[in-house]
Protein backbone atom coordinates (compact mmCIF):
# COMPACT_ATOMS: atom_id res chain seq x y z
CA UNK A 1 0.00 0.00 0.00
CA UNK A 2 2.85 2.41 0.86
CA UNK A 3 4.41 1.74 -2.53
CA UNK A 4 1.16 2.63 -4.34
CA UNK A 5 0.79 5.86 -2.39
CA UNK A 6 4.42 6.75 -3.12
CA UNK A 7 3.92 6.07 -6.83
CA UNK A 8 0.83 8.30 -6.92
CA UNK A 9 2.64 11.11 -5.12
CA UNK A 10 5.71 10.76 -7.36
CA UNK A 11 3.51 10.71 -10.47
CA UNK A 12 1.70 13.85 -9.30
CA UNK A 13 5.02 15.64 -8.74
CA UNK A 14 6.24 14.64 -12.18
CA UNK A 15 3.00 15.76 -13.80
CA UNK A 16 3.19 19.38 -12.67
CA UNK A 17 5.98 20.35 -15.12
CA UNK A 18 4.21 18.49 -17.93
CA UNK A 19 0.89 20.14 -17.13
CA UNK A 20 2.50 23.59 -17.10
CA UNK A 21 4.20 22.79 -20.42
CA UNK A 22 0.96 21.61 -22.01
CA UNK A 23 -1.16 24.50 -20.79
CA UNK A 24 0.91 27.37 -22.21
CA UNK A 25 -0.02 30.36 -20.05
CA UNK A 26 -2.21 30.19 -16.93
CA UNK A 27 -5.11 32.22 -18.37
CA UNK A 28 -7.72 31.02 -20.83
CA UNK A 29 -5.72 27.84 -21.64
CA UNK A 30 -6.55 26.20 -18.29
CA UNK A 31 -9.67 24.83 -20.02
CA UNK A 32 -7.82 23.79 -23.18
CA UNK A 33 -4.88 21.67 -24.18
CA UNK A 34 -2.53 24.51 -25.01
CA UNK A 35 -0.37 23.84 -28.06
CA UNK A 36 0.89 27.38 -28.54
CA UNK A 37 4.22 26.83 -26.76
CA UNK A 38 4.85 23.65 -28.74
CA UNK A 39 3.82 25.21 -32.07
CA UNK A 40 6.13 28.14 -31.46
CA UNK A 41 9.12 25.82 -31.01
CA UNK A 42 8.28 22.80 -33.13
CA UNK A 43 5.53 23.53 -35.63
CA UNK A 44 2.32 21.55 -35.92
CA UNK A 45 2.39 18.53 -33.60
CA UNK A 46 0.29 16.31 -35.86
CA UNK A 47 3.39 15.79 -37.99
CA UNK A 48 5.65 14.98 -35.04
CA UNK A 49 6.90 11.69 -33.72
CA UNK A 50 9.01 11.70 -30.55
CA UNK A 51 10.82 14.87 -29.60
CA UNK A 52 13.05 14.95 -26.52
CA UNK A 53 12.34 17.87 -24.24
CA UNK A 54 14.59 18.85 -21.37
CA UNK A 55 13.06 18.27 -17.92
CA UNK A 56 14.41 16.37 -14.90
CA UNK A 57 14.46 13.27 -17.11
CA UNK A 58 13.33 13.69 -20.70
CA UNK A 59 9.85 14.57 -21.86
CA UNK A 60 8.77 13.03 -25.14
CA UNK A 61 5.90 14.48 -27.13
CA UNK A 62 4.13 11.56 -28.74
CA UNK A 63 1.94 13.78 -30.89
CA UNK A 64 -1.72 14.52 -31.41
CA UNK A 65 -4.36 12.20 -32.81
CA UNK A 66 -7.97 13.23 -33.53
CA UNK A 67 -10.84 10.73 -33.38
CA UNK A 68 -14.57 11.57 -33.72
CA UNK A 69 -14.26 15.21 -32.68
CA UNK A 70 -11.81 14.65 -29.81
CA UNK A 71 -8.10 15.43 -29.99
CA UNK A 72 -5.75 13.35 -27.83
CA UNK A 73 -2.30 14.77 -27.07
CA UNK A 74 0.08 12.22 -25.56
CA UNK A 75 3.45 12.72 -23.96
CA UNK A 76 5.74 10.83 -21.66
CA UNK A 77 8.38 11.55 -19.03
CA UNK A 78 11.46 9.40 -18.43
CA UNK A 79 11.24 8.59 -14.70
CA UNK A 80 13.62 5.63 -14.48
CA UNK A 81 16.14 7.45 -12.27
CA UNK A 82 13.54 8.56 -9.73
CA UNK A 83 11.86 5.15 -9.68
CA UNK A 84 15.16 3.25 -9.37
CA UNK A 85 16.04 5.36 -6.32
CA UNK A 86 12.99 3.81 -4.66
CA UNK A 87 13.53 0.26 -5.92
CA UNK A 88 10.84 0.42 -8.61
CA UNK A 89 11.09 -0.87 -12.18
CA UNK A 90 8.89 1.69 -13.97
CA UNK A 91 10.83 3.67 -16.57
CA UNK A 92 8.30 6.16 -17.98
CA UNK A 93 5.18 8.07 -16.99
CA UNK A 94 2.82 8.15 -19.96
CA UNK A 95 0.00 10.66 -20.11
CA UNK A 96 -2.71 11.78 -22.49
CA UNK A 97 -5.00 14.81 -22.42
CA UNK A 98 -8.16 15.28 -24.50
CA UNK A 99 -9.76 18.32 -26.13
CA UNK A 100 -13.19 18.72 -27.71
CA UNK A 101 -12.34 19.90 -31.23
CA UNK A 102 -15.64 21.81 -31.62
CA UNK A 103 -15.20 24.14 -28.63
CA UNK A 104 -11.59 23.65 -27.49
CA UNK A 105 -12.58 22.58 -23.97
CA UNK A 106 -10.62 19.93 -22.12
CA UNK A 107 -12.37 16.57 -21.79
CA UNK A 108 -11.59 15.40 -18.28
CA UNK A 109 -14.41 12.97 -17.51
CA UNK A 110 -14.29 9.36 -18.62
CA UNK A 111 -12.17 6.26 -18.47
CA UNK A 112 -8.92 5.56 -20.30
CA UNK A 113 -6.70 2.50 -20.58
CA UNK A 114 -3.64 1.79 -22.71
CA UNK A 115 -2.28 -1.37 -24.28
CA UNK A 116 1.40 -1.25 -25.09
CA UNK A 117 3.00 -3.19 -27.93
CA UNK A 118 6.72 -3.58 -27.31
CA UNK A 119 9.48 -3.90 -29.94
CA UNK A 120 9.06 -7.72 -29.89
CA UNK A 121 5.35 -7.24 -30.79
CA UNK A 122 4.16 -8.43 -27.35
CA UNK A 123 0.99 -6.61 -26.30
CA UNK A 124 0.40 -5.81 -22.64
CA UNK A 125 -2.82 -6.23 -20.74
CA UNK A 126 -4.84 -3.02 -20.54
CA UNK A 127 -3.33 -0.56 -18.08
CA UNK A 128 -5.88 1.79 -16.50
CA UNK A 129 -4.82 5.43 -16.57
CA UNK A 130 -5.68 7.63 -13.62
CA UNK A 131 -7.24 11.07 -14.10
CA UNK A 132 -4.77 13.73 -12.89
CA UNK A 133 -5.13 17.50 -13.18
CA UNK A 134 -6.48 17.65 -16.74
CA UNK A 135 -4.99 14.47 -18.16
CA UNK A 136 -4.81 10.71 -17.60
CA UNK A 137 -1.54 8.96 -16.71
CA UNK A 138 0.25 5.83 -15.54
CA UNK A 139 3.78 4.65 -14.83
CA UNK A 140 4.94 1.94 -17.24
CA UNK A 141 8.01 -0.14 -18.03
CA UNK A 142 9.63 0.47 -21.42
CA UNK A 143 12.92 -1.34 -20.97
CA UNK A 144 13.62 -2.59 -24.51
CA UNK A 145 15.20 -0.69 -27.37
CA UNK A 146 12.99 -0.16 -30.42
CA UNK A 147 9.48 0.94 -31.40
CA UNK A 148 6.61 0.95 -28.90
CA UNK A 149 2.97 1.42 -29.91
CA UNK A 150 0.40 2.80 -27.47
CA UNK A 151 -3.28 2.18 -28.09
CA UNK A 152 -5.38 4.29 -25.77
CA UNK A 153 -8.94 3.03 -25.47
CA UNK A 154 -11.37 5.61 -24.10
CA UNK A 155 -14.95 6.03 -23.08
CA UNK A 156 -15.21 9.73 -22.40
CA UNK A 157 -18.07 11.82 -21.05
CA UNK A 158 -20.12 11.57 -24.28
CA UNK A 159 -20.22 7.75 -23.95
CA UNK A 160 -18.47 7.10 -27.29
CA UNK A 161 -15.62 4.61 -27.40
CA UNK A 162 -12.52 5.89 -29.18
CA UNK A 163 -9.06 4.49 -29.88
CA UNK A 164 -6.02 6.79 -30.03
CA UNK A 165 -2.74 5.44 -31.41
CA UNK A 166 0.69 6.88 -30.63
CA UNK A 167 4.19 5.48 -30.89
CA UNK A 168 7.67 5.98 -29.46
CA UNK A 169 11.15 4.83 -30.49
CA UNK A 170 13.14 3.89 -27.39
CA UNK A 171 16.84 4.27 -28.14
Amino acid sequence: MEKKIFILILAALLIVPATNFASGDRGEHNKKIGHEMVKMDHGDMKDMDSVGMSTDGKMYLLGTHEVDGVKGMAHMNDVRKQMAEHGMKQTHHIMIAFEDVANGDAVEIGSVAVKIEDPDENISEAIKLVGMDGHYGADVILDKKGMYHFKFGTKLVDGKKRMFHHHFENE
